[in-house]
């Protein structure tokens, strides 16, 4: 069902996550308005005792041993000279009302999201909501998990994956249910992993998630109301039998991540065996196309070269190169391949013309640095 009037959507949140949905979906043309209600992610003061249960499972007798230490002060000085000043919180755009309260299920944020009559709930980085929160909105709620459904429902996005060897992770938006990340499926894409990254695997995370997950999370959400709002949802149900749902780690699961990851870099001499391996296939990659014998191997075919984007400062990114390189590849395809557009090679295809050769440039995500700097 197509909405004329544009969606009134609230957006729930316990971070700046929510400023930065609540700015896109605000300027989707079919959003008529959007209000954003937080709650901190503590919603009760924990007792010492469950204080010290919570950083011995999360960090381990050593970890537990510095919590004290500092507690007691030895080490001060050193961990205070570390200190920076926290961020600024961002703010939600100047037409987005913004409602802050202790915790989302308190009855002065359940009378305010009421009395907003929201058409859709969005909900974006928040602790488990009751059905007494997330059924509110006329046509329900949905979620951003960063993780691929029903395989990696629950907690810490991209933790478990590199945990598995997986080589890459899930962003979905679902409709929210009762039970954890089970509700049907508007949206997933899946963006490549590094199971064996350099350095340690947790700062790794941190600059993945930062990188890869936040914003095409983002993108999608907004790519889900958009087609709510135009009446082109498409939901379906998860398959319950492949379902698996994943804990916040401990410092058990966290020694044993850097374990296996220390494991899949190998040895000295494996590692020699993939450079090797890597060498060989430039120098035959070379000869292939020195030698004019890419000709005679891509006669009648066409290819497409497929970029998320263009990018200096996230370089090393496993979905975006510098322009530097992307200018390289360019200088590559114009000397060896006939470039044109994709609706000049359909046409192509579609008379039963020649292609022998001839390549497409394209964009998977749509980012603004496509248009700004790549082309």
């Amino acid at each position: 069902m197509n909405h004329p009037n544009g969606l009134r959507v609230a957006v729930l949140s316990c971070g700046d996550l929510g400023v930065e949905v609540a700015a896109a979906l605000r300027a989707l043309p079919g959003v008529s308005s959007v209000a954003l209600l937080t709650a901190p992610y503590a919603r009760r003061r924990l007792s010492v005792a469950d204080k010290v249960r919570r950083v011995y499972r999360t960090q381990g007798p050593l970890g537990l041993l510095a919590v004290l230490a500092a507690k007691l002060g030895v080490g001060r000085r050193s961990f205070e000279s570390v200190q920076r000043e926290p961020p600024q919180p961002s703010l939600p755009p100047a037409d987005v009302p913004h409602y802050q309260f202790p915790d989302l299920h308190d009855a002065a944020c359940l009378a305010a999201l009421a009395r907003f009559r929201p058409d859709l709930g969005v909900v974006a980085g928040t602790y488990v909501l009751r059905e007494s929160v997330f059924a509110i909105p006329r046509l329900g709620s949905i979620n951003l998990h960063s993780g691929k459904a029903p395989e990696y429902r629950g907690a810490a996005p991209a933790f478990w994956e590199l945990h598995n060897g997986e080589r890459e992770v899930g962003v979905t938006i679902h409709r929210v249910a009762t039970a954890l990340d089970a509700g049907d499926i508007l949206l997933q894409e899946t963006f490549p992993l590094d199971p064996a990254p350099a350095g340690d695997p947790l700062e790794y995370l941190e600059r993945y998630r930062a990188a890869v997950l936040r914003p095409n999370g983002v993108r999608l959400l907004a790519q889900a109301v958009a087609q709510i709002a135009a009446g082109r949802a498409q939901p379906r149900a998860q398959d319950a039998s492949r379902a698996r749902t994943y804990r916040t780690p401990d410092y058990r699961a966290v020694r044993e991540l850097r374990r296996r990851v220390r494991a899949r870099r190998g040895t000295a001499a494996g590692r020699w065996g993939t450079v090797a391996k890597r060498r060989l296939k430039v120098l035959l990659g070379r000869f292939f196309f020195w030698s004019a014998l890419y000709r005679v191997l891509l006669r009648r075919k066409a290819v497409i070269a497929l970029f998320h984007r263009v990018d200096d400062e996230l370089a090393g990114n496993p979905i975006s190169c510098t322009r530097a390189d992307f200018e390289a590849y360019c200088r590559f395809f114009g000397r060896y391949f006939r470039v044109v557009s994709l609706e000049t090679l359909l046409a192509r295809l579609r008379r039963g013309e020649d292609v022998d050769r001839h390549l497409v440039i394209t964009f998977d995500d749509g980012y603004k640095d496509n248009r700004e700097v790549a082309a």
